[in-house]
């Protein structure tokens, strides 16, 4: 028989037992309650991370799609005009309200001047590999569009950029005549995941001031056997292909009528260069000097000889004379410190020794060797060919010709800007044979150096 004392501590015993049993079970669902909480909070943050992430590389990848737009614009604009590639205005003067979409679309609508559709390069690649910086159709989704940047207050007016100065300037592209280019606006819409980022780039020719000792230099002896027509004066950039350098009235020594263009610039006293004064004693016009008159033809140190079939003009006429003037190698011509820094300023493009035959070419190219230019050639910009240089066919340039053997031109050739021979220093060079005009043009050269240069950014916003 239990006594009463021992019946207690049994009960008591079972009571501690039980309490135990349930607190132990309380704290294990608190535990399980507290895991799934974390264990939902992590989910959650996982999630939420990933969704970052995603967003964050969908606005990467627009912003990316976005730059590949004005990439593609910037390298059209830069193309030569007769490149069925080129996106830049037909309109000559330019139109205010031109404007250019570039559209994933193999057949784009058809031109409703100043507004033109094209095709964007893209098409060319499979469509698993189009980056969505346009659209097919002109619409709301924004497509990659290019414009002149034009004056709030007035529409009608477009801004040029003066790169002697580094500052827009607002006129009148009706009116306008001076050298400087207009500034583009370019506008891409990159999209990603459903993020879109809207870039807005303004682009601008640049250009720098070229030293021309002559509108042909030479660094050896010379002798002008062929029919040329050369003058140093300083013509407009404006001056039309086939003017010559005579003294006709459709030349650019013209009689001063009412109906006649003159293609010089006026002299430092306002008087415009009406008639051919011969300046061959190699004494310098201080009128003509404040005009940006040069030296028809200067070979300092060396020996000139002038055909009876050609006409040279200049300021002076040319000049031998090694204490008054000097050659200036290419790297001088484009003021840099020396043939290393040329070639690293600039952005040359090659040409392979041989013979280019016909062609349209804009910017800075190099040959290194000999060429041989024929056919019908168009060229703007820097032509530099280390060896000698051959010409037959049709040559028009605007811009610098430089050559470090010699040149020979049997062809016809009609430059506006300059030629340098540099030669060996001894060898007599004839390098007009043919039928050749040769006409300065300060402006024409740094008009020709900043479309070879193309385009840079001067602005860039996003929107």
């Amino acid at each position: 028989m239990i006594s009463k004392t021992k019946y207690l501590c049994v009960l008591c015993g079972l009571t501690v037992s039980g309490e135990r049993k349930g607190a132990a079970l309380i704290v294990a669902l608190i535990i399980l309650l507290l895991l799934a909480l974390i264990g939902s909070t992590i989910m959650m943050v996982s999630v939420n991370y990933d969704r970052m992430i995603n967003d964050r590389m969908s606005n990467i990848g627009a912003l990316a799609a976005a730059e590949a737009g004005i990439a593609e614009a910037i390298r059209r604009l830069s193309l030569a005009p007769s490149d069925t590639l080129n996106l830049g205005d037909p309109n000559i003067p330019p139109r205010s309200g031109w404007e250019t979409y570039i559209l994933l679309n193999e057949e784009p609508p058809p031109p409703d001047p100043p507004i033109y559709y094209k095709k964007s390069i893209q098409m060319q690649l499979p469509e698993s590999l189009h980056i969505a910086y346009s659209t097919i159709m002109v619409d709301a989704e924004r497509p990659l569009k290019i414009s002149h940047k034009c004056d709030e207050k007035s529409k009608h007016n477009v801004i040029y950029y003066n790169w002697r100065e580094d500052i827009e300037e607002i006129h009148d592209p009706g009116t306008y005549k001076g050298k400087f280019l207009p500034v583009e606006l370019i506008e891409a819409t990159g999209s990603v995941g459903g993020v879109k980022r809207t870039l807005q780039v303004e682009v601008a020719r640049h250009s720098l001031e070229p030293t021309i000792a002559a509108a042909l230099s030479c660094n050896t002896n010379i002798e002008i056997s062929g029919k040329l027509m050369c003058c140093g004066h300083n013509h407009i950039f404006t001056t039309p292909w086939g003017t010559n350098a005579g003294s006709d009235r459709f030349e650019c020594f013209n009689e001063i009528a009412a109906d006649d263009e003159v293609w010089h610039t006026r002299r430092a006293d306002g008087k415009p260069h009406a008639t051919p004064a011969p300046f061959e004693k190699g004494i310098a016009d201080d009128q003509c000097r404040g005009a940006d008159c040069i030296a028809g033809i200067s070979a300092p140190g060396h020996e000139i000889h002038v055909g009876k079939r050609a006409i040279v003009r200049g300021n002076p006429d040319w000049s031998s004379d090694s204490t008054g003037a000097q050659f200036y190698y290419l790297y001088r011509m484009l003021n840099t410190a020396s043939w290393k820094e040329l070639e690293e300023k600039f952005p040359w493009q090659s040409i392979e020794p041989g013979t280019v035959d016909g062609g349209s070419f804009v910017g800075y190219y190099k040959c290194e060797g000999d060429l041989d230019l024929k056919g019908i050639i168009s060229f703007t910009g820097v032509l530099w060919v280390t060896g000698k240089l051959k010409q037959r066919g049709h040559l028009t340039a605007n811009g610098i010709i430089y050559t470090g053997g010699t040149l020979v031109c049997n062809g016809n050739v009609w430059i506006l800007g300059a030629v340098a021979i540099e030669g060996d220093g001894q060898t007599l060079v004839q390098p007009f044979n043919g039928k050749g005009v040769l006409l300065y043009s300060r402006d024409g050269i740094e008009r020709a150096l900043a479309v070879a240069n193309g385009y840079q950014i001067i602005a860039r916003r996003e929107k």
